[in-house]
């Protein structure tokens, strides 16, 4: 596990946003086919953002504010962190990988 700049501890394991988005609509009894209606979504965007295959951008975020009552920036963060974590597996792979070679 790293730590960030304030010795918090972050997670190693890259969780998209679209995991919190499922707890949340499986939560309050809302499924994904009505979550796609009602944001204007189709159901296959639904699962891609659920399955970490697609960002949730700020028009996706504003979206799911308006219907969940869950904040944009909350969204935006869980992607942001989701993408960090994701580049710095990839960089300490290749860094290993590197590392291997020289051997």
């Amino acid at each position: 596990m790293a730590t960030d700049t304030e010795g918090r501890v972050l997670s190693d394991l890259p969780i998209p946003p679209g995991e919190t988005l499922l707890e949340e609509i499986e939560f309050i009894g809302m499924t994904q086919e009505e979550l796609a209606r009602r944001i204007g979504l189709s159901l296959d965007t639904i699962g891609e953002i659920i399955r970490g295959e697609l960002p949730v951008t700020t028009d996706i975020a504003r979206k799911l504010e308006n219907e969940l009552g869950i904040p944009e920036r909350l969204w935006i963060n869980l992607e942001t962190r989701y993408q960090t974590v994701k580049a710095r597996l990839k960089e300490r792979d290749k860094s290993l990988l590197v590392a291997d070679e020289a051997r």
